[in-house]
C-alpha cells in the first residue's frame, strides 16, 4: 500500500502555495519524510484500525460511504500536527532559532521557537 502525505494547497502571502514551500522542506529537510518513518508504527495502526472496522461492518451487511481509510487519515494529520508542534525532526533551523514568525506583526520576536511553524500554513 502507498499513502501519498501532503498538505492543504493554500496561498502564503507571497503568493507561495503550501504546495511548493511543502516540496521545498522536504528536498531540504524530509519533515513528512522523517513523520512516515519515526510514525510508522502508529499510521499502521490507524490504517489496521479502519481496515478492521470496514471488514467488520462489510461482514454484518453495513454499507460504508466514502474511502475506508477516512478516519485513519484524520488520525495521521492530527499526529503530523502533533509531531511538529512537538520539533519531533531535532532540526533547529536559522528561522526558528531566531524567532522568526509571520504570523505576528513583529516578525523577528528573538524568542526560539519550533520550527516549520512559521506562519501555520504549512501545519494546517
Amino acid at each position: 500500500m502507498i499513502i501519498h502525505l501532503g498538505v492543504n494547497d493554500v496561498p502564503y502571502d507571497d503568493g507561495k502555495m503550501t504546495g511548493e514551500v511543502a516540496q521545498i522542506l522536504e528536498d531540504k529537510y524530509s519533515v513528512i519524510g522523517k513523520f512516515a518513518e519515526m510514525f510508522s508504527k502508529k499510521i499502521g495502526q490507524h490504517l489496521e484500525k479502519d481496515l478492521a472496522e470496514s471488514l467488520e461492518n462489510a461482514l454484518n451487511g453495513i454499507q460504508q460511504g466514502g474511502s475506508i481509510f477516512s478516519d485513519a487519515m484524520s488520525d495521521i494529520e492530527t499526529d503530523f500536527r502533533h509531531a511538529l508542534d512537538s520539533g519531533f525532526t531535532g532540526i533547529q533551523t536559522k528561522a526558528a532559532k531566531q524567532g522568526v514568525s509571520h504570523r505576528f506583526k513583529h516578525i523577528e520576536s528573538g524568542i526560539k521557537r519550533v520550527p516549520f511553524i512559521d506562519t501555520g500554513l504549512y501545519q494546517a
